[in-house]
């Protein structure tokens, strides 16, 4: 059904696990009815996200207008509440993690991660030395190199030309982006009175900062009870509310963050050599940049324990158009967003303020903006 040698592991071992076939690592011990495990791998076979080796003679999949498919993914990351994923993760008995905008820069340059390109016949390499420069967060034969006047390697973009830079911009964002005020929680104690009659002899046992206003609420009529927590509270109260009984009423709304980081991921064609993947990046990041959005890409190359064709590339952008420009206080290059003044109102408050940031672009978060870029990318992959 699949080539084993050409087929991504995580499908050899879901098509194994799913048709209970035998692998390297045994049989799985949990058979499903044969029916229906052969349905679930025919589904996985006509997903265009899953790529085999043979497809009619085609190698990728089509999509359903008979154009050829790719995978692009795009997902964005705030300082809004994590509330709900951390919830859903203590649901499952998993560990709640989060990637910072910082944290994901330093994944996709880390050591060993981009693309080395072989020098140009007859052209010298006159860029700088991408291992030396992008040491700590680029690891050795990762990221592709590039032989033109300014690159080593196929790591480029807006935001710094050192590790450390890139690095500082992204402390910028997140110091900079609005913070949520705190988690909105509702207990309708009128919803489950027989819950709400348990919650009530265990308030000793609630969080701390939420044991006056649940006594409160059980000293007066039964109304929704209204708080805002932070998020570690807000966990903490939903733990409670969960030991006390079932169908807690407790709902949780996540306090709002401002955007920091949008993260692309996409494949490249594994058929071209790095000199022509890496201009496909370089006209598709060239529409970011028309944006104003500072942002920056790197291009993978798959490494023993991946799919040989897995090239691919991330990219990660700001989605506030910034720009560098002298502080108009020390003359030092600084990015406008994180040029901060004190303003005295008339009321003789005062109030900071940061008069050369820029408006986000609020249409880059319709989903107008996610189709047009995979279009773009589209375009710039067969036109390169």
């Amino acid at each position: 059904m699949f080539d084993p040698s050409h087929t991504h592991p995580f499908v050899r071992g879901t098509l194994a696990s799913v048709c209970g076939v035998t692998t390297d690592r045994g049989t799985p011990d949990r058979r499903p009815d044969r029916a229906r495990a052969l349905e679930t791998a025919l589904g996985f076979h006509k997903q265009p996200g899953i790529r085999f080796a043979s497809r009619e003679g085609r190698e990728r999949p089509l999509s359903r207008d008979g154009a050829v498919t790719c995978h692009f993914a795009q997902t964005s990351i705030s300082k809004t509440s994590p509330i709900r994923a951390m919830i859903r993760a203590a649901r499952t008995g998993r560990r709640y993690s989060r990637s910072g905008a910082c944290a994901h820069e330093s994944y996709i340059e880390r050591p060993g991660a981009a693309e080395r390109l072989a020098l140009l016949q007859g052209r010298p390499g006159t860029g700088r030395d991408g291992l030396q420069q992008q040491a700590y967060l680029e690891r050795d034969g990762a990221v592709e190199a590039d032989p033109d006047d300014s690159l080593a390697l196929a790591s480029f973009g807006t935001i710094g030309d050192t590790c450390e830079a890139r690095m500082h911009f992204w402390d910028l964002v997140e110091a900079t982006e609005r913070s949520p005020r705190g988690d909105r929680i509702t207990i309708d104690v009128g919803e489950n009175p027989d819950w709400w009659a348990k919650a009530l002899g265990a308030i000793d046992e609630a969080p701390e900062t939420a044991r006056a206003r649940l006594r409160a609420a059980g000293a007066g009529d039964p109304a929704p009870l209204e708080l805002t927590l932070s998020t570690q509270d807000a966990l903490a109260l939903w733990r409670w509310a969960e030991g006390v009984g079932t169908g807690a009423p407790i709902k949780i709304a996540p306090g709002r963050g401002g955007r920091t980081q949008t993260r692309i991921i996409a494949e490249l064609p594994h058929e071209l050599d790095g000199h022509a993947r890496l201009a496909i990046v370089r006209a598709f990041t060239g529409k970011l940049a028309a944006q104003g959005f500072p942002y920056w890409a790197v291009v993978h190359e798959p490494d023993a324990n991946n799919d040989r064709r897995n090239y691919h590339v991330h990219v990660v952008y700001y989605d506030r158009p910034a720009r560098r420009m002298p502080h108009p206080d020390t003359g030092v290059a600084t990015w406008d967003f994180a040029i901060a003044q004190d303003k005295r109102r008339a009321n003789r408050t005062t109030v900071l303020e940061r008069p050369y940031r820029q408006p986000k672009d609020r249409a880059s978060h319709d989903r107008a903006w996610i189709k047009d870029l995979r279009t773009h990318w589209a375009h710039a992959a067969t036109r390169c």
